[in-house]
């Protein structure tokens, strides 16, 4: 098989492919992007955002100390007080 006939080939191949490789990097995304919405429970990034800068709002406002751990035992979160 020479060059000519190989790059023939190759194209070939190529365009034949090419909606089966459109068709998976799509079903790939339609994955991500439902499986990302099940991890931030369908929450858009602002509404996380609200939720943060609320919590961090909330957990400052006390005046007492309040330290999470996690189930290691490890300090997830603590306020100015702590």
């Amino acid at each position: 098989m020479n060059r000519g006939s190989l790059a023939e080939a190759v194209s070939v191949q190529i365009n034949q492919s090419r909606w089966s490789i459109i068709w998976t990097i799509l079903i790939g995304a339609l994955a991500l992007v439902k499986t990302l919405k099940r991890i931030l429970f369908g929450l858009k990034p602002r509404e996380i955002s609200l939720l943060f800068e609320q919590r961090q709002a909330i957990l400052q406002s006390v005046k007492e100390s309040v330290v999470a751990v996690d189930a290691h035992a490890e300090v997830s979160l603590f306020n100015e007080a702590a």
